[in-house]
């Protein structure tokens, strides 16, 4: 899931670019992506400028820096983030 300032001119170039990059970056990304076929190709879910922001203040979690976390073992933010925004 990723929320662009400005978005590619072309999504699914980029999409195979960043995991390109991040098989370079990340030893162990390359051997599950490749060699130990755990992780399936990268896909982005685009939305829109905001909705993490959004979805912190909706859940009040807004504090200074609020992150969500990049790498998780499980669904529950995305599928929580994907709940917010169908409820639109």
């Amino acid at each position: 899931m990723i929320e662009f300032s400005k978005e590619p001119k072309k999504l699914q170039e980029f999409e195979n670019i960043l995991d390109l990059e991040l098989q370079n970056f990340f030893s162990n990304y390359y051997d599950e992506r490749n060699y130990n076929n755990t992780l399936k190709k990268l896909i982005l879910h685009k939305v829109e400028k905001g909705t993490f922001q959004k979805r912190l203040q909706s859940n009040n979690k807004v504090i200074g820096q609020s992150k969500i976390p990049k790498l998780m073992n499980n669904r529950e933010i995305l599928d929580n983030i994907f709940a917010f925004i169908n409820q639109k």
